[in-house]
């Protein structure tokens, strides 16, 4: 995203870290305790991102979601769920408005709530 320190991978690992170890207690490679600043950073970076895009909907510039949308969007969307709160959405309003605004895409299935 925009060439930053913040790829695809990094945003879905650090939020995915989150979720294997709070749903299923499998061992992730760093501390809980670490994995959930990592993603909180990475939902600080995503806030930050939709800022940058001067009120865009979506994560780069532009009127319709990109592969970069639809490639974080579940991670982000249940980085909540995934952790039983200790990382809140509301904390990232752009974020929060961002994921409503995937969700209430023409055909977008809702994700089930694991």
């Amino acid at each position: 995203m925009n060439g930053s320190r913040y790829g695809t991978s990094e945003v879905n690992h650090a939020l995915l870290w989150v979720r294997i170890k709070n749903k299923f207690s499998w061992e992730i490679p760093v501390e809980y305790e670490v994995a959930l600043e990592r993603g909180r950073a990475v939902l600080a970076f995503v806030e930050s991102q939709l800022v940058q895009t001067g009120g865009q909907p979506f994560l780069v510039r532009g009127d319709a979601p990109t592969l970069a949308d639809i490639a974080v969007f579940p991670y982000v969307a249940l980085a909540e769920s995934s952790s039983d709160a200790a990382i809140k959405l509301a904390d990232y309003p752009n974020v929060h408005a961002w994921v409503e605004r995937i969700k209430a895409l023409p055909d977008m299935t809702q994700m089930p709530p694991w």
